[in-house]
């Protein structure tokens, strides 16, 4: 018998379901067990704050190129502008355009 595309929909979304339910069983108090450990093995400030600085660090990278192309593309429109005064629409698609900008720039793709 042949099914159509709706009824493999539902289908996955059962699987779904079953494989959810099962993983929140299997995982209750799984958090508070994995900070217990942590702090045990590694201390609480050391164990708990690795990888903070490096996330810092590419964070603060990433949205400083993010609001410099925002600016660029900000002026860029405003040479356009007669009065030179932007509107909420031109901020709002410099913004966009910013993102996406910066997305192709730093990983080369559009997911």
């Amino acid at each position: 018998m042949r099914h159509g595309p709706l009824y493999s929909q539902v289908q996955s979304f059962e699987l779904k379901l079953c494989l959810v339910d099962q993983g929140a069983r299997a995982n209750i108090g799984g958090s508070v067990s994995i900070v217990r450990d942590i702090i045990r093995k590694e201390g609480a400030v050391q164990g708990l704050y690795r990888g903070l600085t490096p996330n810092i660090i590419g964070n603060s990278i990433s949205w400083g190129l993010y609001y410099m192309y925002y600016g660029n593309i900000k002026d860029l429109i405003r040479t356009y502008r007669p009065d030179g005064n932007l509107t909420n629409m031109d901020n709002f698609l410099a913004a966009g355009a910013a993102g996406l900008y910066f997305e192709v720039r730093s990983k080369g793709t559009i997911v």
